[in-house]
């Protein structure tokens, strides 16, 4: 399906990726008032998360030189682990599907921290249940436990970190995924097809999912730190 049928559909159960775009959107936004003042958005590609955030301003965003994002938003080429502000700079900082990707995840929340003003906070969402993806740079996949020990190792205090999904809406949106993939991303004229067989997938089992309280395996973690003052 052309980029911008899909894009018209992301926010419908016609999106393929309903499950994980919805929930990932929805736990952000639950964190709108921790992103305010100067706010960095480390990977921010098209800058699709910045409407969620009205208290941010200014907002500036990078990517690295090896982005896979057509029509990238970002103000300047940089890496996490070598980013060109002064110690302090941000109020907050925004970092979305990003972890997985970095080789030193150490290294690299050492750095956000460097940058972040003493109060501010650090809204981080990485996955624990999805496939390969931006080849060959993908590296991890993160539990909450680690993610609590990689942002204690770095000077970050720990407010809050949540699932999107349970078990049964992972399952939904892997199958969907898969359906996807298989049926539309080989055959042009299945495509409308696949589209219809995902929805109905993701419907069925994101309403399980509700009903058994998202309990189990998770898509995505979604992390908010704070610098202490």
């Amino acid at each position: 399906m052309a980029g911008p049928v899909l894009a018209r559909l992301k926010r419908t159960w016609l999106d393929p990726f309903h499950i994980v775009h919805s929930t990932l959107e929805r736990g952000l936004a639950r964190h709108r008032s921790a992103v305010r003042g100067r706010v960095l958005d480390i990977g921010c590609g098209t800058k699709p998360y910045q409407r969620l955030f009205p208290g941010a301003a200014p907002y500036f965003g990078t990517e690295t030189n090896r982005t896979f994002t057509p029509g990238s938003k970002a103000d300047v080429t940089a890496f996490g682990e070598a980013l060109p502000f002064r110690t302090g700079a941000f109020d907050a900082v925004l970092c979305t599907e990003v972890l997985e990707h970095v080789p030193e995840p150490a290294a690299f929340l050492a750095e956000v921290h460097r940058v972040i003003a003493p109060g501010g906070a650090l809204l981080l969402t990485t996955p624990q249940t999805w496939g390969l993806h931006e080849e060959p740079y993908d590296f991890y996949r993160y539990t909450k436990y680690g993610l609590h020990y990689l942002f204690r190792k770095a000077g970050l205090d720990v407010v809050d970190v949540a699932p999107t999904t349970g078990t049964l809406g992972t399952v939904g949106q892997r199958l969907s995924s898969f359906f996807y993939y298989r049926l539309g991303g080989r055959i042009q004229w299945l495509k409308p097809f696949a589209v219809v067989v995902c929805a109905g997938i993701q419907l069925v089992f994101a309403a399980a999912d509700r009903l058994a309280g998202r309990q189990g395996d998770t898509i995505n973690w979604i992390i908010l730190g704070r610098k202490p003052a």
